[in-house]
Order: C-alpha cells, then sequence, then structure tokens
C-alpha cells in the first residue's frame, strides 16, 4: 500500500506501568519503573539458545499495547517506510510483510552496550542501568529482511553514489520522556548494514523469537534484529523506518551510547557530544557464569605437593562484534601467569560462542577468563584502562574469585 495517513486508531496505548506485562521471578531486576532485567548468569550457560524466560530486558518506557487484533497481526497496526525511497510504504499490519516479502530464520547475539556496567561503577561511579554479566542472550529470530522491505520501497542500492552516505532510522511504538513522552526510542544504522547480505547478519524485522510470537517485553508484534551490532540498535515496537542523509536525532543517539576518555567527564561532555560517533559494533567480550566441582586429584610432581589442588570445570559466553567469531577462551587460576584453553560451542557466526574449560584451583583464588576472536581482537586485563562516564562497552578480563572456604 502507498503511503498516507497513519491507520485510525493506530497508536497503540501509552499506557502506565501498572499495564506492563507480567515477568518471570527469576530475572532480577535493575530497574522497576521502566522495566529492566536480567537473568542470573548461570542461567545462560544452560543451552545455546537463551530461553524466552532467561533473556534479559531493557525498557525506556511502558510497554505499547495493541489490541489482540493488531498482536495476531491484524488490521491497526502500522508500518510506514519513507525518507529517501522512490515508494514510501504504510504496512497496515505485520501480516502485510508475511504476505509481501520471504521469511527468513537467522540466530543473532544481542547485548546491551552496558553489560557489566557494575564493575566498571567499583572503578568509579558512572550513570546508568546496574548491569551486571547478564544483559545478553542469543535467540532465533524469524521475520522478513530489512533489505527486501527497502528495496521494495526503492532505496538506492549498495555501490550507488546515492547510497554511500545514507542512514536508516528506526523509531519504536513507545514514548520516551527525553523527548517528552511524544517520540519513540529511535536509533539508526548505516544503509550498507541494513541492505547487508552476508549470511547470518542480515538485518531482521522480527515477529518471532524461539519459534514463538514476540512477547510484549520483546517487542511485540514487529522488532528490529540488527546482528553484530550493540542491542540499542535493535528497535522494539517499530513504527517507523526512515531512509536519510544523516544519524537519527534521536536522544539515544545523539547523547547517549557515545565512547569518551577517562578525563571526560559530565561537566565537559557537553562540548564533545558532537564529535563522538554513536557505537554500532560489539567489542569482544566473555564471561565466566558457572564453576563447578571436577574430580580431585593430586598433582604428582608439583612443587607445591603437600597442598590438594581442586580441578574446576569453568563455564561462561563469549561474543563479537560483526560477525567475527571468536577464535580462543583462555581461563586462568593464577593471575594470567598460565592459561589453559576453553572447548568452544559455537554455531552461528552473529551467535555467541559458549566455553567450558578444567583448570586447577587453590582456593582462595580468582579465576580469569578471556577472550580473542578471528580478528585476533581482545579485552583489557582492567576495567581502569576503558573506564567511561556512561559504563559502555566494559570489557575487561572476567574474574570470579574462589573463597578459602569454597565447598568445591
Amino acid at each position: 500500500r502507498e503511503q498516507g495517513e497513519e491507520a485510525a486508531g493506530g497508536a497503540p496505548q501509552r499506557g502506565s506501568y501498572e499495564t506492563d506485562p507480567l515477568r518471570p521471578e527469576s530475572l532480577v531486576v535493575a530497574s522497576a519503573e521502566p522495566f529492566n532485567a536480567e537473568p542470573p548468569v548461570e542461567a545462560l550457560v544452560e543451552t545455546v539458545v537463551t530461553p524466552v524466560r532467561h533473556f534479559f530486558v531493557r525498557n525506556h518506557s511502558p510497554v505499547p499495547h495493541f489490541s489482540p487484533v493488531e498482536a495476531a497481526g491484524g488490521a491497526r497496526y502500522s508500518l510506514t517506510v519513507d525518507g529517501a525511497v522512490e515508494r514510501p510504504t504504510l504496512f497496515h499490519a505485520v501480516g502485510d510483510l508475511v504476505a509481501r516479502f520471504p521469511v527468513v530464520t537467522t540466530v543473532a547475539a544481542l547485548q546491551c552496550a552496558g553489560n557489566r556496567r557494575t564493575e566498571m561503577a567499583e572503578v568509579r561511579p558512572v550513570r546508568g542501568l546496574p548491569w551486571k554479566a547478564g544483559a545478553v542472550g542469543n535467540a532465533q529470530w524469524r521475520g522478513v529482511r530489512l533489505r527486501d522491505v527497502l528495496l521494495a520501497a526503492g532505496v538506492p542500492a549498495v555501490g550507488d553514489a546515492a547510497s554511500a552516505e545514507l542512514h536508516v532510522a528506526l523509531e519504536g511504538w513507545d514514548g520516551i520522556k527525553e523527548h517528552g513522552f511524544q517520540q519513540g526510542y529511535g536509533s539508526s544504522i548505516p544503509l550498507a548494514k541494513a541492505l547487508s547480505t552476508e549470511v547470518g547478519g542480515e538485518v531482521i524485522l522480527a515477529f518471532e523469537m524461539n519459534g514463538e510470537p514476540l512477547t510484549p517485553d520483546h517487542g511485540a508484534p514487529l522488532r528490529v534484529v540488527v546482528p553484530g551490532y550493540i542491542g540499542a540498535r535493535s528497535v522494539k515496537w517499530v513504527k517507523r523506518i526512515t531512509v536519510q542523509p544523516e544519524v537519527s536525532s534521536n536522544f539515544y543517539m545523539q547523547r547517549d551510547y557515545k565512547l569518551f576518555p577517562a578525563n571526560i567527564g559530565w561537566d565537559e561532555v557537553g562540548q564533545y557530544w558532537d564529535r563522538a560517533s554513536p557505537i554500532q559494533e560489539m567489542n569482544v567480550q566473555c564471561v565466566i557464569c558457572r564453576v563447578d566441582p571436577a574430580a580431585r586429584t593430586q598433582i604428582l610432581g608439583d612443587p607445591r605437593a603437600s597442598r590438594s589442588r581442586t580441578p574446576v570445570r569453568v563455564c561462561g559466553y563469549a561474543l563479537a562484534g560483526g560477525g567475527r567469531l571468536i577464535e580462543r577462551v583462555d581461563v586462568s587460576s593464577d593471575h594470567g601467569q598460565t592459561w589453559t584453553y576453553a572447548t568452544l560451542v559455537q554455531k552461528h557466526r552473529f551467535g555467541w560462542c559458549l566455553w567450558m574449560a578444567t583448570v586447577d584451583a587453590e582456593p582462595p583464588c580468582q579465576l580469569v577468563a578471556r577472550a580473542f576472536d578471528e580478528s585476533s581482537n581482545t579485552q583489557p586485563e582492567h576495567m581502569a584502562s576503558i573506564w567511561n562516564l556512561r559504563g559502555v562497552l566494559g570489557n575487561a578480563w572476567h574474574r570470579v574469585t574462589l573463597p578459602a572456604t569454597s565447598s568445591l
């Protein structure tokens, strides 16, 4: 359908937090209003695909509510595609997209840029949700390619001189306080990414997660999934897709999710916002999620042979941005003097990698893990070297302490 006025009555109810959906009690709440929560990290290594009940939730407002008809792909939901396209289009339902474009499935990990912020805050205070290490998940997404939708609307193709500097702005149906609740959460990605044909890296307009319709907290009835990018670019409850010559003017593209050196504080940052580029691709991340006992042994020939050492099985996740595979995960129990290679389980280029290693530990001690991607990108040793005022992209070596009284 060609673009016209938005469907009458098409806006969802932006209700109070009292109308938010029920959530799993197992989630660790970072904020109640708006609701933001993560699972215990132990739950993340149970399966390669993260169950919805264990998938972190990141909201900026009350959850938009659509009528049952809209939620099922009826006539009231709408998605507008406009801007620098030849055929601006209004889709009145998710079903319009399904009827017109091929449906595809991909597996991709999403991670909040503030994952592990509490660790960075131990160096110096930062502003933002107090995420531990669970603001991440790996899911199977089903939907239509953003590329197909944009090409049908007449966007300039990759390689066309007109497309080189274009961006795709994405806006949700929610209303955020930074825009007086009159504008939804927004972001943008380069047009080249939106039109990507890389297997597994194609941007998806998803209506299913792990084989089931999206839940309200995860963007029902339709959300964007941008593989390889920080979660902030995967806009939920997507309302409008605009092709334009500049990045989105939304608060969360202009005044958040940017990286500054440690000497820049809140008193100085005003003069730097416009000089910093928005964060897009994820960096290398690695986290220890579980430590379990392995078979006890006496290490023969060890100069400390009088001590009984404790083999432990260490499990966790690792991931990298841009579709780069994890090449190696190392685990140490002696502050990085020696390392043990982990066994990797990595099934999808834009998904995460689960890993397991057995190491000998002598509690009290500290277990440390780090990862390398296939381009040899790795992690800094300490959070202090990457501290920034928003506490984003915190990816130092991950540490877990085994106390002397450990029952392992």
